[in-house]
């Protein structure tokens, strides 16, 4: 009986718990799913929620459904679709709670973005991303990713659809 109990306890806690969960693949396929790909500097970064923050309620600032949005100039368009070719800057987004997926960056660091083109022509990026700061990656990181990953998923017939959120 007290196995039962504890296992109804449990499973109370983990069904109303929100949870981020990676699957990463490996070889370089895995850079080909993602339709944006640009080496880049976030230049400005504010947060943008659905709702004002309300300053007499202090659980509003763990509002779920905000995310960080930065401006991104962008030094090297290395994925790009058609409806973001010839732009100096993009907008970027990525959910405020780590339990999302989301992920903050830094601003003025040249970061390496995997991201996602959204319906509505939202770009969005996370914690599941293999984003990584330009000064981080190895040389033959670099290469890999500026020089032979565009061609390599070029000559692919992939399909860069985001997950479900």
């Amino acid at each position: 009986m007290l196995t039962v109990a504890a296992v109804a306890v449990f499973s109370t806690c983990v069904v109303g718990s929100l949870a981020c969960s990676c699957w990463h693949e490996a070889g370089p396929d895995r850079y080909c799913r993602y339709p944006v790909v640009v080496r880049g500097v976030a230049t400005a970064e504010w947060e943008e929620r659905p709702e004002p923050l309300d300053h007499s309620d202090p659980w509003s600032k763990y509002f779920m459904n905000s995310d960080w949005v930065y401006t991104v100039q962008v030094e090297e368009a290395i994925i790009l679709p058609d409806s973001l070719q010839g732009n100096a800057t993009i907008e970027l987004r990525s959910p405020t709670q780590g339990s999302l997926c989301g992920r903050r960056f830094p601003v003025d660091v040249s970061i390496v973005f995997f991201a996602w083109l959204r319906d509505g022509g939202q770009v969005e990026t996370g914690l599941c991303e293999p984003n990584s700061p330009w000064e981080d990656l190895d040389d033959w990181e670099r290469e890999l990713i500026t020089e032979h990953i565009p061609d390599y998923c070029a000559n692919k017939d992939s399909n860069r659809k985001p997950p479900e959120p």
